[in-house]
């Protein structure tokens, strides 16, 4: 090998061929390695592209059962905005998205309650008794994710309609 860069080095006058041949090798390396690492990253990581219904919901009390859907959501332009919540709104989504099963659902806080069961595009979420604000995840084989909130409210703060001792509702 040493005799062949020796010859090529003194056949061409020089370093000048040698050089530019080793620049065009690394720059084919690089290329590929930018080109696999892309390819890669894009295959790897899915858009959260995953909404879960009814995406946010409130439970007065302990022991309380909601049963979460995962579904897929369309692209970005057949979204509309809820008004109210300002999230995309839950009818704008469709089923036609692929999702990835199985799926796996977590909630953020455990001291509030738990996933009891998941099966096929189905949770089922029972809240504890404590007060608080649950967040439940959802994600799927390639990554998409998803996100619902579950208010847990304590009964003892709803003002009840019939109370006549409640305070009055203003108006401003």
């Amino acid at each position: 090998m040493k005799r062949f860069c020796d010859n090529m080095i003194t056949s061409t006058g020089g370093l000048g061929l040698l050089r530019g041949t080793l620049a065009l090798s690394a720059l084919i390396v690089l290329s590929v390695a930018i080109a696999l690492i892309v390819g890669c990253e894009t295959s790897q990581e899915g858009d959260p592209a995953i909404a879960i219904v009814p995406r946010g919901v409130s439970l007065v009390g302990g022991s309380q059962t909601v049963i979460l859907t995962a579904i897929g959501r369309p692209d970005i332009e057949d979204q509309t905005i809820d008004p109210v919540l300002g999230g995309v709104d839950e009818v704008a989504f469709s089923t036609n998205t692929t999702l990835f099963l199985p799926l796996e659902w977590t909630v953020r806080f455990p001291h509030l309650g738990f996933i009891a069961d998941a099966q096929g595009f189905t949770a089922i979420y029972i809240s504890t008794d404590q007060i608080g604000q649950q967040i439940i995840n959802v994600r799927d084989q390639r990554f998409s994710s998803g996100v619902a909130v579950v208010d847990q409210i304590d009964p003892a703060t709803l003002i009840d309609p019939n109370d006549t001792n409640a305070p009055a509702a203003t108006t401003p």
